[in-house]
């Protein structure tokens, strides 16, 4: 029997076909390295917690249309430095 993890990773793979063209990648915590970085918690009271990236894993970032303009600053600014 998979393990509740496993499982839970299964479903998110699942795609409907209908978005099968924007041909996106998904990475998930467990299959990395980990050097885990806590920054407190968002507007949700969920945590934020980011994990180092190889640089060239990044191909591009889109941000909603409906963001706030800071968070298109803060994004392109963090971004800017690589």
């Amino acid at each position: 029997m998979a393990e509740p993890g496993e499982i839970a990773k299964q479903i998110c793979m699942e795609k409907s076909i209908d978005w099968a063209y924007e041909e996106e990648e998904r990475l998930f915590l467990s299959d990395l390295e980990q050097n885990l970085h806590y920054r407190g918690k968002d507007h949700s009271g969920y945590e934020i917690i980011l994990n180092e990236y190889p640089k060239e894993a990044i191909k591009s970032v889109y941000i909603s249309m409906n963001a706030k303009k800071e968070t298109f600053i803060k994004v392109f600014d963090v971004f800017s430095k690589f």
